[in-house]
């Protein structure tokens, strides 16, 4: 028999915004919105979208925005070519992080 405090937090749950289980992995990742391109560092990976960091030097595209994707990991010799939109980005002191929503 479980006691109270043997369950998880609900509350805690229902406040991830995460809907499948991410990866942290390494690699880098060509971003390339309309003529934009530009280099980024993944962060982590699911099942239906990466997370990338980009300095904030470079020009952030806006959400929503239609993008390609040329992926490679570190330790791996193939890149995979992925397509997808910006579904969110959280803007930091020294990077901004977009997460990509991969299309199927």
């Amino acid at each position: 028999m479980t006691t109270p405090s043997d369950r998880p937090d609900r509350a805690a749950w229902l406040s991830e915004r995460r809907h499948t289980g991410r990866v942290a992995t390494c690699g880098t990742v060509e971003l390339y919105v309309g003529d934009l391109a530009m280099r980024a560092r993944v962060v982590d990976l699911s099942a239906r979208g990466v997370r990338v960091r980009i300095a904030t030097d470079q020009v952030a595209p806006s959400v929503r925005s239609r993008v390609r994707l040329v992926l490679r990991l570190d330790g791996a010799s193939v890149c995979h070519r992925l397509s997808g939109h910006i579904a969110r980005i959280e803007r930091r002191a020294t990077t901004h992080e977009l997460i990509v929503k991969l299309c199927r």
